[in-house]
């Protein structure tokens, strides 16, 4: 490293590391059950400076657009930086009720060990050790072999969801391709972070799927430059690179 960027890099840090960074009139806010909404979140029409990501406040209820799609924001964690977020469109009473869209790991960005010189400009991370994925499949004809899959036809048949005349299964976990039974097709994949799938060696039911669903999924944002800590390890490895 240069002298000069060794001084640019010396004069960041005495800037990131100063007592306070918080921004002026920007008190923190709730909404409903989420309490102490503050940087870098804020409520719509509040200052733009009070933090980079919008959250909207309607009838008590927190949601949130990431990837063109609409989020209920169900906790912040800011001891570790996450958000844990339940698609708007699962109904809580409605077992049957599945997103018509994924959100699945290829709308966010792996979180790696080595997160700061893989990701420098992620704004939302998933980790794939605390994340899974739900697999919607459909099938034209019902399968020979469907032990490995949790078979919601007959359950979920009045569902507009589903479509009629075909078979509609759903699988836990990671798939490759080759494990989608030949002439079915993925529907949708969603990401749960629900702590009972985590290991699981058989098929859920459907009762555990929804609930699933309605447990959601969490994101690391602990790189939108809210954590100066983060902003170090970040302009270092800008400087160094």
């Amino acid at each position: 490293m240069s002298s000069s960027l060794l001084t640019i890099a010396v004069m960041l840090l005495q800037y990131l590391l100063q007592p306070s960074l918080a921004k002026p009139n920007c008190a923190s806010s709730a909404c409903g059950t989420i309490r102490n909404i503050s940087s870098p979140f804020r409520l719509k029409h509040h200052p733009k400076h009070c933090g980079n990501h919008e959250l909207a406040c309607e009838n008590n209820v927190t949601s949130i657009n990431v990837n063109s799609q609409k989020y209920y924001v169900k906790a912040i964690n800011y001891n570790n930086s996450t958000i844990r977020l339940v698609h708007a469109s699962i109904i809580s009473n409605d077992t049957c009720s599945f997103p018509k869209s994924s959100a699945y790991a290829f709308n966010f960005t792996r979180r790696a060990a080595s997160v700061f010189h893989v990701h420098r400009y992620a704004t939302y991370l998933y980790d794939d050790r605390e994340a899974w994925p739900v697999n919607f499949m459909r099938c034209p004809t019902p399968l020979k072999n469907a032990s490995l899959f949790t078979d919601i036809t007959r359950d979920c048949a009045s569902n507009s969801s589903t479509h009629t005349g075909y078979s509609t299964y759903v699988k836990v976990g990671h798939m490759n391709a080759s494990e989608v039974p030949q002439t079915c097709g993925l529907e949708v994949i969603v990401m749960t972070s629900w702590q009972r799938f985590k290991g699981l060696n058989n098929n859920a039911s459907l009762a555990e799927i929804h609930d699933s669903l309605l447990y959601g999924f969490e994101l690391n944002y602990g790189w939108s430059q809210t954590t100066k800590w983060g902003k170090i390890a970040i302009w270092v490895e800008f400087l160094v690179s």
